[in-house]
């Protein structure tokens, strides 16, 4: 068993705690380095990654047009204090299953510019995956949320190398799904059908 050379204990019940082994430790200390734990040769928990071969999942995709969900919708605020929404776009088909690739929109970018961008590539995934143009208009975020969180569609995705920066994916373009979208369900209703 591993040993902590630190001779304090800090209570269980505060999300600033964590458990090791048999210590209680704090999170701060820990990541601070003041906490330092050193595993005895024989312990069982000791992880060798020596033959562990490394993943190429931050790899690009090739370009193509991809099947794909919205996986993760997340707010998020810039450097420069402006609301930004982060969405990852999972790939569902049968090549890059479950790869996502991301596209922020500044839909609440203080120059008018920017945001009109933002909100026109808003209105492209929406209506790629079906929604209806008089069904654009919503009252919050949360009302946004929840029908961005039902969106399939078809992404265009190209790969873009920058200097100084490793090559990345970035969306290009959106259109419907030409297969069904519920067909355990319901195997008529395609992504230009969708109820919202």
């Amino acid at each position: 068993m591993g040993h902590w050379y630190n001779d304090k204990h800090y209570p269980k019940e505060s999300s600033a705690y964590t458990i090791i082994g048999d210590n209680v430790i704090k999170v701060k200390d820990l990541i601070n380095g003041k906490i330092t734990y050193q595993q005895e040769q024989g312990d069982s928990k000791m992880f060798d990654l020596t033959n562990v071969e490394a993943s190429n999942d931050f790899e690009p995709i090739p370009s193509g047009e991809y099947p794909a969900c919205i996986s993760k919708l997340e707010w998020k605020t810039s450097k420069a204090g402006a609301k930004y929404l982060n969405i990852g776009f999972k790939v569902t088909g049968e090549k890059y299953t479950n790869r996502v690739i991301f596209n922020s929109l500044n839909l609440y970018h203080p120059k008018e510019n920017v945001k009109n961008i933002a909100m026109q590539e808003l209105k492209k995934i929406l209506m790629a995956s079906g929604c209806a143009a008089d069904k654009l208009n919503f009252k919050d975020d949360e009302a946004l949320l929840l029908v961005l969180s039902q969106v399939v569609l078809t992404v265009n995705v190209i790969v873009r190398q920058e200097s100084d920066y490793p090559a990345k994916n970035v969306i290009r373009g959106y259109k419907p799904l030409a297969v069904s979208i519920n067909t355990a369900n319901n195997p008529n209703i395609t992504a230009t059908e969708i109820p919202f």
